[in-house]
């Protein structure tokens, strides 16, 4: 990626006609330049405060720490369970799911962490 491109791309963080990969390239780019004068401070914050929301959506919420701090009812998320294996489940108001045992549920000590899925940005082919 070019600078002036790399430019842009920061100038329009929140655009979604950039890839994250194509906004955590720009970043890089822009704070690797020897001078960015013409970027304003509320551009920068602008450019935290996404970095910061990407953080926190898709962090591990340990429930040793927080056993109150649970997903939205009937969310598809990632968990870690005491044994070191990751799956994806859900919560509800009977507990953690779990799908690939004859056990219904896991049990809430079994359960470590939890985080969001991470969404997929699939390119939208062109059919021209």
């Amino acid at each position: 990626m070019n600078f002036t491109k790399a430019f842009a791309v920061f100038m329009q963080i929140d655009s979604k006609e950039f890839t994250e990969d194509e906004k955590y390239e720009a970043i890089q780019q822009v704070l690797d330049a020897a001078t960015i004068n013409s970027i304003t401070k509320k551009q920068v914050l602008n450019v935290v405060s996404w970095l910061f929301n990407k953080q926190q959506k898709y962090r591990w919420h340990d429930l040793r720490k927080n056993p109150d701090d649970l997903p939205e009812d009937n969310k598809q998320v990632l968990v870690s369970i005491k044994d070191g294996c990751i799956h994806r489940t859900w919560h509800d108001s009977h507990g953690w799911r779990n799908r690939n045992s004859k056990i219904r549920y896991y049990s809430d000590k079994s359960v470590l962490a939890w985080r969001e899925i991470e969404e997929f940005e699939s390119e939208e082919e062109d059919e021209d």
